[in-house]
């Protein structure tokens, strides 16, 4: 890969993202595309990208060229960050709490702006996760825990729940999961344009956010919980909870940003926490 039609340096010390856009977005296209890696692997590849192309604007790091630039799409290229993702987070126990803690949070406090067939959706999943005890309607399996002054939003059972639907979901449906949620990532990417984001990190974050949720909604899917892997209808059922929950999401995008600068403003940003939320 290389660097196309590339503006004057001046240009792109400025604002790389909108100096770059296009390149950019050819980047995380090229990226996307590499199915015969997980799709977790390629957003990881996106997030490091994105990370280090950050880096050479900060008043840390060196200054930015159009070498430098081109050096990290090599290494894009050379599938760097794949290989990193498959040798050091692949192999983790993910902690889904956090990540979950947000979605829900993000759901539960924007339940009442969905349309009603959406809040049907909703609830359907909170049931299949939640606690037989809890309030599904009200929340209540959400608890608060304090630790040295800080609040953090608790949600064991739900996210141990979730954890089973999950390995279910990729056991069943990997390849059909898989395909459908890259179709999803890069349509995402493709309408999206760098230098609206504060950053690249922000642009890719938001990507895996939105993943996150569909991940949610796939995973506790009443209807296709009960599909036989090798249905037509499982198909799609796939394809109809990801429009479904992309049309819902759109209508939110506010809303979505605000959840996008939560995960910011609590110092999530980092590539570490980024591969938390990506291995949701």
């Amino acid at each position: 890969m290389t660097v196309l039609e590339a503006p004057p340096e001046a240009a792109a010390e400025e604002n790389p993202c909108a100096a770059y856009s296009e390149t950019l977005k050819q980047v995380f296209a090229h990226i996307l595309a590499a199915d015969d890696a997980p799709l977790a692997a390629r957003l990881f590849s996106a997030a490091a990208f994105a990370f280090e192309v950050d880096g050479l604007r900060g008043p840390d790091g060196p200054d930015f060229t159009e070498d430098r630039l081109a050096a990290e799409i090599d290494r894009v290229a050379e599938r760097t960050y794949e290989r990193l993702w498959m040798e050091q987070f692949a192999v983790q126990e993910p902690d889904l709490e956090l990540p979950m803690s947000m979605v829900q949070s993000f759901l539960l406090g924007r339940i009442k702006h969905f349309a009603p067939e959406f809040r049907d959706r909703i609830e359907a999943a909170w049931s299949a996760c939640a606690p037989e005890s809890a309030d599904v309607s009200e929340g209540a399996f959400l608890q608060v825990a304090r630790t040295d002054g800080r609040a953090r939003v608790r949600c064991p059972e739900l996210a141990a729940k979730y954890r089973k639907h999950r390995e279910y979901l990729y056991d069943a449906f990997e390849s059909r999961v898989e395909a459908h949620l890259t179709d999803f990532a890069t349509g995402f990417m493709a309408a999206r344009s760098p230098e609206n984001y504060r950053s690249l990190t922000s642009l890719v974050q938001d990507l895996v956010l939105h993943v996150m949720i569909l991940k949610f909604f796939l995973a506790c899917d009443p209807v296709l919980s009960d599909l036989h892997p090798d249905t037509k209808q499982a198909d799609e059922r796939i394809k109809d909870v990801i429009d479904h929950t992309r049309t819902a999401l759109a209508d939110q995008q506010p809303a979505m940003e605000n959840l996008e600068n939560m995960v910011f403003d609590q110092g999530l940003q980092e590539l570490t926490h980024t591969g938390l939320l990506i291995l949701f």
